[in-house]
């Protein structure tokens, strides 16, 4: 093991999800890692506790702040004690939330390695004078930005961070996917949404549009919702209101999605905001095409548009045309079912977790 390897690494996180957990896990046969989270659970999950941890983990005492369907800011205490009791050699924080800025200084004042980690891009990245300002601090003290895909990328080097200062580790779900996927007539959807069912940020409202759209276009079809939120009730009745075949299961245990995954043709994801979208990796790496929103991380990133799925502009007609043209066409669909499966599959829980260990190495160089 490398001198660089040897050190110790704290990550400072909102919360441990099963798929950051086994990324973690991975981490940790290579190196001290220890995790720091504001909250073991935020309000709108419910994983707590469901997955193995082969890492050190500490949940901080504190609150948190609802700041849209999908988005927290938490405050915590104890924050510098428990950096003082781990004394890591790096420290990588995930957003610049308040919590995240303490640990931020904390590194700066006791001269540790500053990292920053994060799924977000310019669409996702909150812009006000607070952020652009805490940005700036940050960034001109960090020494290495780790992203999940091109789309953050990008976003750091517009911002003027060098190439060689960003590392791309990609996200990776908690389960693998089948090695042969079932064929097109072994499912028995024709659409699935896998999510919060919200109008603000997921577009649940466009979805049902979508599904009414293609109804005019197919003598039979068939949908799967899986999920809860706050429009639930709108959706499900517009998709009874139009004579649509569909099954609701509120929700379903994340070791199980496999199962789900395997029983659809096409995921639909039209979010206005989406950081990445890791639901598109577990529908591809179970060979399901995507269909997303230019607004989603993955789009043209995983998602590459006519060739594993497409990436859309927001008008339902054009999205129902679309699914239409692909369940029409069994050998279309099994060359997109294919290549989906090869494009998620080739992104690794190894690769992610070597992308990751090697990045903190040259963070602490």
């Amino acid at each position: 093991m490398s001198e660089t390897a040897t050190q110790s690494v704290t990550i400072f996180t909102n919360m441990v999800t099963p798929y950051t957990s086994r990324l973690y896990n991975d981490v940790a046969r290579k190196r001290r890692l220890s995790v720091v989270s504001c909250t073991s659970q935020e309000a709108n999950r419910n994983w707590a506790a469901s997955f193995e941890e082969h890492y050190e983990h500490t949940v901080l005492p504190g609150f948190e702040v609802r700041l849209g369907p999908s988005r927290f800011a938490h405050l915590n205490s104890r924050i510098g004690a428990t950096l003082d009791r781990l004394s890591p050699d790096v420290v990588a924080i995930n957003g610049l939330y308040p919590s995240m800025l303490i640990a931020a200084f904390w590194a700066m004042v006791r001269r540790k390695r500053l990292v920053w980690k994060t799924d977000g891009w310019v669409h996702t990245m909150p812009n006000s004078l607070l952020h652009r300002i805490a940005r700036r601090f940050v960034l001109s003290r960090t020494c290495k930005v780790i992203v999940c895909g091109s789309k953050g990328r990008q976003y750091f080097l517009d911002l003027g961070v060098a190439r060689t200062n960003i590392a791309i580790v990609p996200l990776v779900p908690a389960w693998d996917g089948p090695a042969e996927p079932p064929a097109y007539e072994e499912r028995q959807y024709d659409l699935v949404w896998c999510g919060h069912i919200e109008n603000e940020v997921k577009n649940a409202n466009f979805f049902a549009s979508v599904c009414e759209n293609l109804k005019t276009l197919r003598s039979t079809m068939t949908v799967l919702v899986v999920g809860t939120g706050k429009d639930e009730r709108e959706l499900l009745g517009r998709l009874s209101a139009a004579s649509i075949d569909f099954t609701h299961v509120p929700a379903v245990p994340w070791r199980e999605m496999r199962s789900i995954f395997s029983r659809a043709k096409l995921l639909v994801l039209p979010s206005l905001s989406e950081a990445w979208g890791l639901v598109v990796n577990e529908a591809m790496q179970c060979g399901v095409p995507s269909l997303v929103s230019r607004f989603v991380g993955a789009a043209d990133d995983l998602v590459v548009d006519g060739m594993n799925g497409h990436v859309l502009d927001l008008f339902p007609a054009v999205w129902a045309r679309k699914a239409n043209d692909v369940l029409e066409d069994m050998s279309r669909w099994s060359s997109f079912s294919v290549r989906a499966h090869q494009a998620a599959r080739s992104r690794t829980a190894e690769d992610a977790a070597s992308a990751l260990n090697a990045a903190f190495c040259e963070g602490a160089s």
